[in-house]
């Protein structure tokens, strides 16, 4: 019998509960669990300057001393190239060894080499080429400071002595205090108004700063906690020209400089258009309703022709105007200033005022450092056990959680459950798995090698595993930490993000070579290599090239947006999962087995650096919810580049694509806050558990939410996204059902039974070798686009044509529309939020496109354009 004709004649809320009821029986079916969220730690948070962070007295100094270095990693062939008799601790062989932060891999090796060994050239090299961030705690290995262009004062520190120690010169690392002009200061941490904001922003990056003295009106020095390093040198007679035997321990300060900074182009200005009336427009093409708090039917029309009436202005003024341009006159940026001497000086260019201790290795109490564990106190909720790793030593590093049968029987009962004969087609695969049947065991592995095992997941109860996080964050004296656990289902396979602000050329570069070296051998059919394709060198380089993406494009264009709004702005510590995770089968609330699912990007803690250049403190958030939107839309463009074919695009789901696909269906999309809460919450239909996300954020801790009426559907899912951000702040967390900071995409028929297979044993079988030659151009093409953005960051004076032309145009735009929005975000202070929201999702949904031409640049992903998942 059909009962759908029998709902036209009832009421309006009869029929929002007949739904409710038919989402809720549908929620008891299939399910992602939903994971509960910590609303006094947002997701996307911004971080706070703390005025108690101040610079260590001589006591604390000396109290410094006494805590010991970190665990080294000696390499006893490594010798000193000079003579170290006559220099006391030079011949410490703790000073040639490596440790967590200082690896001396072939391409630091390669960098010493070219650099001819010689401490001069090396200093020079690091101090002009490695761009500075005001941030604390070592966070970054030497490889990826080199790779990333990009580092704070340990990371550069790291890279330094990497160099050196490579070339066979002692060096370690120095903790001090030291004191800067303030105009200097100024210029040092970012392009800022006055001296004030900057230390505000090296505050927030956790440095402990003050002020050494002050005229009445302002600040004239500054104080702050410093690393450093010293070096075993032949100073007298030549400063280091010729290393025959060492005399003196050197300060070099290689992380100190004094910058250029690079205005890029008014876009507005050169494009004439009438931002104001455009605000009017776009204001008055729908329904704003001030009562209830909603906006309905805008027109975003409006937006996309002044997109392009601003992209055509700006490509017809670089053409017509500017001659042999580079991505700084265009984008903006900042170059050092760079400094060259014949011989080193025995002092750095700053003013060292307390010298403390020194280290071969830097203490645990400098470094950043992440635990990852599958045990966490029920009570409290805090992760325990598992590993704890320095934040180097994961930073860019391919992090992954799968599963394994747990003995031969189950790996035998796996592989029954294929069909006899050949499969010529992944649709012969089964369409689920047993939930109670087979033994899963969980496995963390970093760079393939597993470094924790979890409990066998065969309990009758559970389909999944607690995975829990802990950042364990410094700054200055305080070492803190931040914990995040959610559920992963078996059979999943996910990359654990671990990043902080920087992505490396190198780490881009060399998965991309091992995902061609793969789909060659794919390609060549060489069966006697098969064996080299193992669930990690695809599945695993898969979503660990989707986290390399994802951080490169935030960096390039959140940085991008954040200088047009006048800001300076990076990522700091930030941990989540991103990879392919099946759905949980529930029978009446019981877990019963797993359907084929999709890629999940969950972000559990990706907070901002950020602050304005004239530090006022209310134009900080209006800067921090557009970044926000930046980090939620790409939660779903960065799994759409992966897994899109021009036969079949892939749509993904995030907060802000959610929210604007609903607003294009003509939903009322409402700011809630705690004025209106219980009357939005009546004209909503979500889940309960998003509901009760959205009751307890704003009831208990004064946040206001953005949500849209009703579920709305993507391919493979359906529900709601909301956003639940700070008004004090502008931190947020930007959600979708199941209680996930991310996005969700599903895949093509057959591709995720194909990984729900392939993520629980080697895949090994001829069927799926189409298959694996999918993920490995998608791996080459996301790598691409992640090449391309950072060249751009990390080289200014690039050439504007020969690099990225109209691609990067298209960047600028995104950047440019945020003074759009600025004024959108004033226009009604009710309904800030959805105003906002719906130009930056129409704004920040170009990136698709964007990434789409960088891809195309590539040619090697042109050689394999059009086999991505074919």
């Amino acid at each position: 019998m059909n009962y759908s004709n029998l709902t036209g004649g009832i009421s309006h809320d009869s029929k929002r509960n007949l739904e409710g009821m038919t989402a809720m029986l549908a929620d008891m079916q299939t399910r992602p669990t939903h994971k509960q969220n910590n609303f006094e730690q947002p997701s996307f948070a911004v971080m706070e300057p703390d005025p108690d962070n101040v610079p260590r007295s001589a006591e604390e100094l000396t109290l410094m001393g006494q805590e010991p270095p970190g665990p080294l990693q000696m390499a006893p062939a490594r010798q000193a190239s000079l003579g170290l008799g006559a220099l006391r601790d030079a011949g410490n062989p703790e000073y040639l060894a490596e440790t967590p932060e200082v690896v001396i891999t072939p391409a630091i090796e390669a960098k010493a080499a070219e650099l001819d060994h010689d401490p001069i050239r090396i200093y020079h090299f690091v101090r002009n080429q490695i761009d500075f961030l005001p941030g604390w705690g070592a966070t970054q290995d030497a490889e990826l400071t080199l790779g990333a262009r990009r580092g704070n004062a340990k990371d550069t520190s790291s890279l330094l002595i990497a160099l050196l120690r490579a070339s066979g010169i002692p060096a370690r690392y120095v903790y001090g205090v030291i004191e800067v002009e303030a105009p200097k200061f100024t210029n040092w941490m970012g392009n800022f108004s006055h001296v004030n904001a900057a230390m505000q922003h090296a505050s927030s990056g956790g440095i402990p700063v003050g002020m050494s003295s002050s005229n009445n009106a302002s600040v004239t020095n500054v104080i702050l906690d410093h690393v450093w390093v010293e070096a075993a040198i032949d100073y007298i007679p030549s400063g280091g020209r010729h290393m025959v035997e060492a005399d003196t321990w050197v300060a070099l300060d290689a992380s100190f400089k004094q910058y250029v900074y690079l205005q890029g182009l008014d876009a507005i200005e050169i494009s004439g258009l009438d931002v104001e009336q455009l605000v009017d427009d776009f204001a008055a093409s729908g329904t704003v309703d001030e009562e209830l708090g909603y906006v309905q039917n805008l027109d975003v029309s409006l937006i996309e022709a002044a997109q392009e009436q601003v992209a055509n202005a700006m490509q017809e003024f670089i053409e017509d105007q500017m001659e042999d341009p580079t991505t700084g006159d265009v984008l903006g940026g900042r170059k050092a200033i760079v400094q060259e001497r014949g011989e080193l000086t025995e002092r750095p260019d700053n003013r060292i005022l307390m010298r403390g201790p020194s280290w071969p290795s830097l203490p645990d109490v400098l470094r950043n450092s992440l635990r990852v564990t599958f045990e966490v106190d029920h009570l409290t909720g805090q992760p325990q056990g598992g590993v704890v790793l320095p934040w180097a030593q994961v930073n860019n590093h391919r992090l992954t959680m799968s599963y394994r049968p747990t003995t031969e029987a189950d790996e035998q009962a796996l592989l029954a459950l294929l069909p006899e004969g050949e499969i010529t087609d992944l649709d012969q695969l089964p369409q689920t798995l047993p939930g109670h049947s087979i033994s899963l065991t969980p496995e963390i592995k970093l760079n393939g090698e597993i470094i924790l095992t979890g409990p066998s997941a065969v309990n009758a109860f559970t389909l999944e595993t607690m995975l829990a996080f802990e950042v364990q964050q410094v700054a200055g004296n305080t070492k803190w930490a931040i914990p995040f656990h959610a559920p992963v289902p078996k059979g999943s396979y996910v990359a654990i993000m671990s990043n902080a602000g920087s992505v490396s050329t190198h780490a881009l570069e060399a998965a991309q070579q091992r995902a061609e070296d793969a789909q060659y051998i794919l390609e060549n059919e060489l069966e006697d290599q098969y064996d080299e394709i193992d669930r990690e060198r695809l599945m695993g380089e898969l979503f660990y090239a989707g986290v390399l993406a994802y951080h490169a494009q935030l960096e390039g264009l959140g940085g991008l947006m954040a200088a047009q709004m006048g800001a300076e702005y990076r990522t700091n510590l930030s941990v989540g999962t991103y990879g392919y995770q099946p759905w949980v089968r529930y029978v009446y609330g019981m877990p019963m087995a797993l359907d084929a699912g999709g890629v999940h990007m969950d972000l559990d803690y990706v907070p901002s650096h950020l602050t304005k250049h004239n530090g006022s403190a209310s134009q900080r958030i209006e800067a921090a919810q557009p970044l926000g939107m930046l980090k939620s839309i790409l939660e779903n463009v960065v799994p759409e580049q992966q897994f899109s074919t021009e036969e079949e695009p892939a749509e993904g789901v995030s907060a802000v694509a959610a929210i604007a696909k609903a607003q294009a269906e003509g939903q009322r999309v409402f700011h809630v806050t705690q004025d209106n809460l219980n009357e939005v919450m009546a004209e909503v239909s979500i889940s309960q558990a998003s509901r009760e996300d959205i009751q307890r954020a704003v009831s208990q801790f004064g946040y206001e939410a953005v949500v849209h009426e009703a579920p709305i559907t993507v391919p493979g899912w359906r529900g709601s996204g909301y956003i639940l951000t700070d008004p004090e702040t502008g931190a947020g967390s930007y959600m979708i059902d199941g209680g996930k900071n991310g996005a969700f995409v599903v895949l093509m028929a057959g591709l995720g039974t194909a990984l729900l297979i392939g993520g629980v044993f080697l895949m090994i079988f001829a069927p799926i070798m189409g298959f694996l030659m999918g993920l490995a151009a998608a791996i080459i093409g996301a790598i691409a686009m992640g090449v391309a953005i950072e060249t751009v960051i990390t080289d200014p004076e690039a050439d504007w044509g020969d690099l990225l032309s109209g691609v990067l145009l298209g960047a600028a735009l995104v950047a440019v529309l945020a003074l759009v929005a600025k004024f959108l975000a004033g226009l009604m202070a009710t309904i800030t939020a959805q105003i906002a929201l719906e130009a930056f999702s129409v704004m920040l949904g170009a990136i698709g496109a964007l990434l789409e031409q960088l891809r195309r640049l590539s040619e090697d992903n042109d050689r394999h354009k059009g086999r991505v998942l074919s």
